[in-house]
Parts: structure tokens; sequence; C-alpha cells
């Protein structure tokens, strides 16, 4: 709405290292995605080089790394040294778990140099561009199923633009293009992509590309034509899984104490995000049964003044047999009033993880941590200093020690205030 914008995302200040262990986890930067809400300060990889968000805006296809309007090159490499990482906002923590997906399931067909462009409900679509010539490219696409039901039936839908046109494509799939438009299906023999499991398969793209040389006589190489290239937009997936159970969660939005027309909030589930009218609901329907979604409203603020969304659960497990219903509203905060938030991440052990579930406290609020995941802890006055608490355990007469990287934590406004934690056996 006219005179707002959304609250300024929170900002990385450095890397952390674990003082008890020489852990570096800011070793990559994440891969650019399609359909994606970027913030300044966000970075990606993208072909070989590493890019900053100069502007925010939602990533297409004309707006890559490397359009200077949006984006400002950092460094070639996708990858950080140690202390070398840069000054960000809205960092995703990489967690254990994914890398571990994409390392340990043993699948030839996902490469981690893949631009994964395109995600919903856990299936993520990776298009990697092949053989670049004069004449256009082959595209290798892979649809990766990382939930734990089969997916039983597919369709991929995406725009072309500028031109393109498939002229070959393997005999596992059918491709209709209408102009730009192209939807993909399996053949009537390969539908199902397993649990936890992907499938590829190619296609080859005709394009007009132009020989781009500083010297007439010598040919243009590959990677001329690759910097014209264009990747598809407007990415869509229709998922049918097998046998699966789906559950609903009902948003309730609480009426306003301030002035109503201010503003409609937003709210995300999952993938999914609606705009709710104060005193009303919204109903998030298909999602997977046992599956966790996180939910998030976006803030505001006017004239010195905040508009903080309160979420009753900020992520909820979906029940097949239940309506899960989420109570949110907004209150106003003077900026005076400043506020940070603490990420706490929590490395994977050596030894069993169904020993125990760590629980970690601060200013009073107990939270518990899976291995490999992260938490947040929000609304912490900023600019003041708060204990990290993390309890030892004793199980079959061993101890388990938490070490930590710091024990107190200083909030600062406006960033994401790290503390990481490795549990060892004394």
């Amino acid at each position: 709405m006219k005179g707002f914008k959304k609250f300024l995302s929170v900002t990385l200040a450095a890397a952390l290292v674990l003082a008890a262990s020489a852990v570096s986890f800011a070793d990559s930067a994440p891969s650019w995605l399609m359909n994606k809400d970027y913030e300044e300060g966000d970075y990606v990889k993208f072909r070989g080089s590493i890019y900053i968000v100069t502007k925010d805006h939602e990533s297409t296809a004309d707006k890559y790394p490397g359009n200077s309007s949006y984006w400002s090159f950092y460094k070639k490499g996708a990858g950080f040294a140690k202390g070398e990482l840069p000054t960000t906002g809205g960092y995703d923590h990489p967690s254990d778990r994914d890398r571990d997906r994409d390392e340990d399931r043993d699948r030839d067909d996902v490469d981690s140099d893949d631009e994964r462009i395109y995600e919903e409900r856990q299936v993520k679509v990776y298009y990697e561009i092949e053989d670049v010539d004069e004449d256009g490219y082959t595209a290798k696409i892979t649809i990766d199923n990382e939930n734990e039901i089969d997916l039983e039936d597919w369709s991929l839908m995406f725009d072309f633009d500028d031109d393109e046109e498939i002229v070959d494509f393997d005999s596992d799939v059918d491709v209709d293009q209408t102009g730009d438009d192209v939807v993909i299906t399996p053949d009537s023999e390969w539908m199902a992509v397993e649990s936890e499991s992907d499938i590829s398969f190619e296609i080859e793209i005709e394009a007009d590309y132009k020989v781009e040389s500083d010297d007439e006589d010598d040919d243009a190489d590959e990677a001329d034509f690759e910097d014209q290239i264009e990747l598809p937009s407007d990415f869509d997936l229709d998922l049918v899984f097998e046998s699966v159970e789906t559950g609903a969660v009902l948003i309730q939005m609480d009426e306003p104490d301030f002035d109503d027309d201010l503003f409609t909030p937003e709210v995300s589930v999952g993938d999914e995000e609606q705009e709710i009218e104060w005193g009303e609901s919204a109903l998030f329907t298909d999602l997977i049964a046992d599956e966790d979604y996180e939910i998030e409203a976006d803030s505001y603020e006017e004239d010195g003044v905040l508009y903080r969304a309160v979420i009753e659960e900020d992520e909820v497990s979906v029940d097949s047999e239940e309506l899960k219903v989420i109570e949110i509203y907004y209150e106003e905060v003077e900026q005076e009033e400043e506020t940070g938030k603490v990420l706490v991440y929590m490395f994977k052990p050596s030894f069993d993880e169904d020993l125990f579930t760590p629980e970690i406290t601060i200013d009073g609020i107990e939270k518990d941590v899976d291995w490999g995941e992260y938490v947040y802890f929000k609304n912490l006055e900023a600019g003041e200093s708060f204990d990290v608490e993390a309890e030892d355990y004793e199980i079959d007469g061993e101890t388990f020690e938490p070490e930590l990287s710091v024990d107190e934590v200083y909030v600062e406004e406006d960033k994401v205030n790290y503390v990481l934690i490795k549990y060892v056996r004394d």
C-alpha cells in the first residue's frame, strides 16, 4: 500500500566459527532461484560467480544475476573462505540435512552445480544448461521429489522469454509448445517419481544467438553464447502424490487496535501466500499430512511506527483429521523499541540422534532444536545481551555437553544474531 514498505530484512553480520571446532558453515553461496523474492544484500551463486542484490525484486528471466539494475558482481567462484562472508540480508542458514540429502542419497542425476529454479511442496526442479553453440543449447531438467511419499504423476509448465523453440526431447516425456508456453508431461510408462528420488530428461532448444568476438577471425566460444541465454520463467508444477493424506490450516486475523485501512496483511503457509482482511480468516488447503509448514506474516512500518505480526505458532504440523487454527494479531511498536532476533543452529552429533533432543533457553524462552536444524528466538530487545543456556545430558552413564560459539549473545537491530551449538560426548 502507498506509503508503506516491507520491513527491512535481517542482516547477516559476519561468519561465526565454533570456538571448540574449526567448522566453517559458510563455505558456499545459495544458488539463484526463479520466482523468488530477493532483498538488498542477499547473495547467490550463478554460473561460477557470486552476485549480491542491490535492489529488492522478484526474480525473473530478465532479472538474472548479471543484470546490473538488480545485482552487483562480488567475486568469481561459488564459495567463501572462512571469515570472507559478505554482510548480507535475508540469508537462509544451510542445514546439514539439506546438504546430506544431496550428498548421501547416492543419486547421479542431481548435480550440486545444477540451477534449482523452482520448488513446490518439497519437489524441486533443476535446469542445467549443456552443449551450447550458435544454434541453441541442450538443457537437462531434473525433478527431485524430497517427500517421503511417491509422486505418482506430474506436469511441468514454463515460459520462454526470447522465442526459443524446443526441437527435440527425450522419449520419456511429451512436450507441447505453443508460442513461448511449454508443457512437459511424462509418457504413460514413466509416471512416478519415487519418494526421496529424482528423474532427469533432456530437451534441445533452438535459439538465434549472435557471434560475439573481438576478432572477426576468431570463432566465438561456448561462453559467448551461454551469456546470451535467458532461463525460462513462470515455472509451475502440477503434482499428484500416491495415496497422500492432506490437511488444512486456518489462519485467523484479529482486528487491529490501529486504523485497519493502513494495510492488508499478507500471510504465507509454506509456499502459498494469501491476503487476509482484518477480522477474517483464510484457509490453506492441500497441505501434506504430517509435514511441518512455516507460517510467516509481513511487518510494515510508517512514520517511525512498526506494525509487527505476532503469530501464535510460527510452525505447524499438518493433521489429516484435524483442522489446525492459528491466530495472528498485529501490534504497534515505536521504533525506539528496537528488537532483533537470534538464530540458534544445532550441528548434527557424532552419536545417535535419538538419544535426546536439545533444549535451548534465551530470555526465559525455551525451545527444542532438532539436530542439523535451527530455530529463531524473536522480538528480543535490541542493545541488550542475553544468556544462552543449553543443558547437559547424562544417559546410560555417559555425559553429553554443549559447546557454544557464545554463551551470551548481544542482540542488534535488523540483524540475525547467530549462536552455533555442538554437543560432544564427555
